[in-house]
């Protein structure tokens, strides 16, 4: 981040983000705080040319993903054991939201289930 004169964690984040969605580069975040996350840089001359042409643009228009990958109860568990909570509530979210087929409370399909995982851990820090 030094490097890149970003100060903001969130607009690092938002830049590798849109790097992986205009096809620049791998991104494979790691919820292991003693693990490295992943970045693959793509070789430029196996890009299709259509991106080709776009990165000769002056602007590079990013689509976001609007698709939901469901998670696997392991990823699920790993990130509460991580924030040093019990596998059961692990258990606990992951049916809760298996059950609503991972939608939200305004019945909107969900985006992305570690927010709905943190919310969960702030109201159970809460009680």
């Amino acid at each position: 981040m030094e490097s890149s004169k970003i100060r903001s964690l969130a607009t690092y984040h938002k830049c590798i983000k849109e790097l992986h969605n205009a096809g620049f580069i791998i991104y494979t975040p790691s919820y292991d705080a003693y693990k490295g996350t992943l970045i693959q840089i793509i070789d430029p001359e196996y890009v299709e040319s259509s991106q080709k042409k776009a990165v000769r643009g002056q602007k590079i228009s990013v689509q976001k993903e609007s698709c939901f990958d469901v998670p696997i109860f392991y990823e699920v568990e790993l990130y509460f054991n991580d924030r040093n909570l019990p596998s059961a509530e692990a258990i606990k979210f992951y049916s809760y939201y298996e059950s609503r087929n991972w939608k939200l409370s305004n019945e909107n399909l969900m985006k992305s289930w570690q927010a709905a995982a943190r919310n969960w851990i702030s109201h159970l820090n809460k009680k």
